[in-house]
């Protein structure tokens, strides 16, 4: 039976659910600037574009960051509880964002998946989203 999701724009109220999300899903790597004081300023910056998912019992399960810098979309973390893959929780999360970007005049858009996630890359492709070989990302962290 497939579960029952809710869906809406992700708030500064949903962090530390979606940070536990984010520590129970493997595939995501820990990273230092998801700390709630930035995920706040990318959610200002980027006002209903994130999205969440809960459950009938309100239990938040998956997520997705999505934001722009005025010319292309960017979809990041994107995560599904363990427990609910597999019925099509993460695509209509990503398929909620490419809208919202959409709706605010952008319509081309980035997703930063790690290499090794196949089921992310997947779930994008039967998106219509091109796998670039062509592409290398370099990434920088520093400071706190």
């Amino acid at each position: 039976m497939t579960p029952a999701a809710s869906y809406r724009p992700m708030a500064g109220y949903d962090y530390a659910e979606v940070k536990a999300l984010w520590d129970a899903v493997a595939e995501l790597q820990p990273r230092t600037a998801d700390n709630e004081a930035n995920v706040a300023r990318f959610l200002e910056r980027n006002p209903g574009m994130s999205q969440v998912a809960t459950d009938a019992d309100g239990k938040l399960v998956g997520v997705v960051l999505c934001g722009t810098d005025g010319r292309r979309g960017y979809i990041y973390r994107l995560a599904v509880h363990p427990d609910v893959r597999g019925h099509g929780i993460g695509r209509e999360l990503v398929r909620r964002a490419l809208a919202a970007l959409a709706d605010a005049g952008i319509h081309s858009a980035r997703a930063t998946i790690m290499a090794n996630n196949e089921a992310s890359i997947s779930l994008h492709e039967g998106l219509g989203f091109d796998v670039r070989h062509d592409r290398v990302v370099v990434a920088k962290e520093f400071g706190g």
